[in-house]
């Protein structure tokens, strides 16, 4: 929580005022700072964080935070 909070106002071209700054800290601690979880059929971290971001849990996390912010 707190990493999106300082990324909500100092994250990549953010400000803190707009929803829009909300949805680009979801996005930036998905894609960039987020760990993710370990997968068996996946060795390198890059191909985790890949996956994750596109097809899941990322993309569901981005995908609730378009809906809580419309």
């Amino acid at each position: 929580r707190d990493e999106l909070v300082g990324l909500f106002s100092r994250g990549t071209g953010n400000l803190g005022k707009t929803r829009w700054d909300a949805l680009n800290a979801v996005t930036e601690f998905v894609d960039h700072v987020r760990k993710p979880a370990t997968n068996k059929h996946q060795s390198d971290e890059s191909e985790r964080r890949f996956t994750a971001t596109l097809f899941g849990s990322g993309a569901d996390l981005k995908q609730q935070a378009v809906a809580l912010l419309n």
